[in-house]
């Protein structure tokens, strides 16, 4: 009878030490998850801020660049496009 108790201990002290280190593996692989889709995140968040920050810019040169011209019609076929224009700017 002492051998089956001593079996049964260590059968059972086997299965809680694989159980223990395969709970650590997938605690492991979830931080690995975690830290990976937490940087993704970061970069869109950033690169979203950018576009927004951007658009601001684009849009308050824009604004600034029409009032110029509205105190300035005679400039307007001087000056060349904005840096953030495709085109030169319309007559309308």
């Amino acid at each position: 009878m002492g051998k089956a108790v001593g079996l049964d201990l260590l059968l059972s002290f086997g299965i809680s030490t694989a159980t223990v280190v395969t709970i650590a593996e997938v605690n492991d692989t979830i931080m690995v998850i975690a830290h990976f889709v937490g940087q993704q995140m970061k970069k869109e968040g950033l690169a979203q801020g950018r576009a927004e920050g951007r658009a601001e810019v684009e849009a308050q040169v824009e604004e600034w660049f029409k009032r110029l011209l509205d105190a300035h019609p005679e400039l307007k076929d001087t000056i060349e496009p904005l840096p953030i224009r495709k085109e030169k700017p319309s007559a309308d």
